[in-house]
């Protein structure tokens, strides 16, 4: 029996064993009194937290509930110890000693830099981006330059109008690199101690020297582009919410008044049903698993779809587990009775008005 300590690491909580906790405490200790005095050391700190939690909660999902102290060992050989940060500084008069030396520390750096290497992971570019930063994740997964890729896109435009739609489908599907580490995995780069502070040293860079003429024109072209984008999308949305709650709300006036008074219609741009009195059903409730099956059945992806997007778009927080997992086993139980209600018990009956 050991004795577990409930934390809470980049807003997860985590329960770990009392001498791996120990463990990752002073770990951690040595990396904050390691950062403080530098630039940017809570920043640092806080990237290598959101690591720490993504390679625990990868550990935890292979059925474990507890972190124990082989777990805590794995994920410090991985992240690096703090006296294995390169500092520039030494980097840069190492090799004044001499020529062998030169070459010994070559050679170190291709060694490191190799190990840093790991497999690339598709992500959308936020920081590089002109819309929703597809082109630029596309161009670090696959090693183009972004600048072709977003040259194609243009002329596949005209060409080609689904195109639009593709665009649209991977700004859906792609996730963002939000996280230090999720733009290293990007770039093909392991998220190490050393590779997180490298990076939140270049972004910083980096962000000094975008104050060029041509990426204030870029930028200023993506803000245009991406309001434009966001009104078309609120637009579509707006439009696509009202229809749903419009056919929403006249399915449930039929159904209730199919009960209360004995009759009842639904009726869209494209079929009616109930198109009648009760005596249509003849004693079947068909129509009425019908009716709610096909409007969960196309009314839930279409959900998924503006939710998604507007999420994308607007950050918004993602939904709860409970909801999802709700929403599909109610899109399964209302396909399961489109298809019983419409093959089985439907054909020998002229219920749809088409």
């Amino acid at each position: 029996m050991k004795k577990t300590v409930t934390v809470n690491l980049d807003k997860t909580i985590f329960n770990i064993d009392d001498d791996a906790y120990t463990v990752l405490e002073s770990y951690l200790e040595a990396l904050h009194d390691h950062f403080k005095k530098e630039e940017g050391g809570q920043e640092i700190m806080n990237d290598i937290e959101s690591r720490i939690s993504e390679l625990f909660k990868e550990r935890l999902g292979f059925g474990m509930q507890v972190i124990t102290l082989q777990e805590v060992n794995e994920v410090i050989a991985i992240m690096g110890q703090p006296d294995e940060i390169e500092n520039p500084l030494d980097s840069g008069t190492a090799p004044d000693n001499n020529a062998d030396g030169d070459n010994s520390g070559q050679t170190t750096d291709t060694s490191n830099n190799e190990s840093h290497k790991s497999t690339k992971r598709l992500y959308r570019d936020p920081d590089n981006r002109i819309l929703g930063g597809v082109a630029s994740g596309m161009g670090y997964y696959f090693g183009i330059d972004t600048v072709a890729i977003r040259v194609i896109m243009v002329l596949l435009l005209p060409l080609w109008a689904s195109s639009v739609w593709i665009y649209l489908l991977l700004w859906i599907c792609i996730p963002e690199a939000r996280t230090t580490s999720q733009k290293l995995e990007m770039r093909g780069e392991t998220p190490t101690v050393d590779n997180i502070k490298r990076a939140v040293e270049e972004e910083k860079e980096n962000v000094s020297r975008n104050g060029g003429v041509a990426n204030s024109i870029w930028r200023s072209m993506g803000s245009i582009f991406r309001g434009l984008f966001k009104f078309i999308f609120i637009c579509i949305g707006g439009l696509i919410a009202i229809s749903i709650i419009g056919a929403l709300v006249t399915c449930i006036i039929s159904i209730l008044g199919f009960f209360f008074l004995g009759t009842a219609t639904i009726t869209t741009p494209f079929f009616s049903i109930f198109p009648g009195g009760m005596h249509v059903l003849n004693g079947h409730w068909e129509l009425v698993v019908f009716t709610l099956s096909l409007f969960f059945t196309f009314g839930i992806p279409l959900y998924a779809i503006l939710r998604a997007v507007l999420g994308s778009i607007f950050h918004w927080k993602a939904q709860s587990s409970a909801l999802n997992i709700f929403l599909l086993v109610l899109w399964i139980l209302s396909l399961v009775g489109l298809f019983v209600s419409t093959f089985i018990y439907m054909p020998e009956y002229p219920l749809l008005n088409l």
